[in-house]
């Protein structure tokens, strides 16, 4: 090969290993995971939708249009989440285990390098002791990338401590218009009430909606909480689409923030799907995510 082709083919091959400027791009490398399927969503940022990744043989490659910084969530099966901080122009690798998935390594970018050595030195910390790594690491860098996601980890395990109690009155909240739903805000009950938070990327979701839906039909002549369904989604048109397959037809909302939807922050919500029932009071006398275990008998 003479010189002048030689600096063209090395040309060729720089040009297709480089990352387009407003692209970001993730693969990821996993034993134990053959064929399945994950889900990936952002946490502010320029992505606002809900994707799939297809993992074939172990292996996935993703890539999308971004055009600032975003922390991305990617959802596994078992519907646990691994944090990527994206940056539009870099390429970011996970690797790992199907079976260990909190030591999965992710990394290609200082901030990915630096939040995965967080992680895995505090995986099998006891809450306790993590909350006081948090506190320590967030105080040293507060303005640093990782250092905020930290501070944003930190605040949502004090919001569990809080979370909701089986017993006691239902924390305040209320339902401002989503702009994408036919009930006013003004029309949603308070008590007694039947929480059900899900979304359409979440499998059992589905079926928690079809046994309310029966329950309804099964007992229509009794006194039963009005339900007001709170989704999850990003994208607006799968949310009418899920919500026509489902036949809702009750009181629901979508305000396409994932877990920073006000109500699901509010109650420290942290999987889907999840039903809260109060009584007249508002006290909550059943929650979970099983209906018929945590919700049905106490119907």
């Amino acid at each position: 090969m003479n010189c002048r082709l030689y600096i063209i083919v090395l040309a060729c091959a720089l040009v297709a290993a480089c990352t387009p400027a407003d692209t970001f791009r993730l693969s990821g490398e996993f034993t134990g995971l053959r064929q399945v399927d994950l889900y990936i969503y952002a946490t502010g940022g320029s992505m606002n939708h809900v994707d799939t990744i297809r993992v074939v043989d172990g292996y996935f490659e993703w890539e999308t249009r971004m055009t600032e910084p975003t922390a991305l969530q990617v959802v596994f099966p078992n519907m646990s989440e691994l944090t990527v901080l994206a940056e539009p122009g870099t390429k970011v690798k996970m690797h790992g285990d199907g079976s260990q998935l909190k030591l999965t390594r992710i990394e290609g970018t200082p901030d990915n390098d630096e939040l995965t050595k967080f992680r895995l030195t505090h995986a099998n910390d006891a809450q306790p002791d993590l909350v006081r790594a948090l506190v320590e690491y967030v105080r040293e860098h507060a303005d640093t990338r990782v250092g905020l996601h930290l501070q944003r980890q930190l605040m949502r395990i004090n919001a569990d401590v809080a979370g909701i109690t089986t017993g006691r009155k239902l924390p305040a909240i209320d339902f401002p218009d989503d702009h994408l739903s036919p009930y006013d805000s003004t029309a949603l009950p308070h008590h007694p009430m039947l929480l059900i938070f899900w979304a359409g990327w979440s499998g059992g979701s589905h079926e928690m909606n079809v046994l309310w839906r029966k329950h309804m039909r099964e007992h229509a002549s009794n006194s039963l909480p009005t339900p007001v369904s709170i989704s999850l989604d990003t994208d607006h048109n799968l949310y009418r689409m899920y919500s026509r397959q489902d036949s809702i037809t009750w009181a629901t909302r979508c305000y396409r923030l994932i877990w920073d939807t006000p109500q699901a922050y509010a109650l420290a919500i942290r999987q889907l799907p999840y039903v809260v029932l109060t009584d007249s009071a508002g006290i909550v006398v059943a929650q979970g995510s099983n209906w018929q275990k945590d919700i049905e008998p106490k119907l």
